[in-house]
C-alpha cells in the first residue's frame, strides 16, 4: 500500500502546480486514488477507526471531484466525436460550450482541493478550520492499529 500512497502523493503534488490547466494529470490522480481506495477497502478491517475516517475523507471528496470533471471531460469528447450524426448542429455547438464552461468550473473545484490537502489545515465548507486535525496522507501513511511489528 506504501507504493500506492507514495505514487497518489507524487501525483498529487504534480497536479496541484498545474493550478487547473492540465486535466491529464488530474486524471492521474484520479486513477492512484482509486489504486489506494481499492487497496483501503482491502484493508479496511485492518486499519483503526480514526484511520478509517480519514481515509473515507479521501474517498468522499477527491474522488467525487475528480469523478465529476472526468464525466464532464468524457461528455466532451463524446459529443465532439459524434456532432456530425446529430441533427441539429447549433444545438451541439451550444451543448459543448456548456459543458466547457463545466470543465472550468469543474478544474477549479479539483484544484481548490488538491491544494487544500497539500496545507497541514484545512476549512472544510460551513465549519471552522481544526488545528488538530491530522491530514489525510499522514492518516494513509500511519501503521493500522492491529497490526504490531515484528522484532
Amino acid at each position: 500500500m506504501g507504493a500506492a500512497q507514495k505514487q497518489l502523493k507524487r501525483r498529487m503534488h504534480v497536479a496541484s502546480k498545474t493550478h487547473g490547466s492540465d486535466y491529464a494529470s488530474y486524471h492521474e490522480v484520479r486513477k492512484a486514488g482509486k489504486k489506494v481506495r481499492y487497496l483501503i477497502e482491502f484493508f479496511e478491517p485492518l486499519l483503526g477507526k480514526k484511520q478509517r475516517k480519514g481515509l473515507k475523507d479521501l474517498k468522499r471528496r477527491l474522488q467525487k471531484r475528480l469523478g465529476m470533471l472526468n464525466d464532464v471531460v468524457a461528455s466532451r469528447a463524446l459529443l465532439k466525436t459524434h456532432r456530425a450524426s446529430l441533427p441539429d448542429a447549433t444545438d451541439a455547438d451550444a451543448a459543448l460550450k456548456a459543458l466547457k464552461r463545466k470543465q472550468k468550473r469543474r478544474m477549479a473545484a479539483a484544484s481548490k482541493l488538491l491544494n487544500a490537502m497539500h496545507q497541514p489545515r484545512f476549512k472544510r465548507p460551513g465549519r471552522r478550520a481544526v488545528s488538530t486535525r491530522v491530514s489525510w496522507p499522514s492518516l494513509l501513511s500511519t501503521r493500522p492499529a492491529t497490526m504490531t511489528s515484528r522484532t
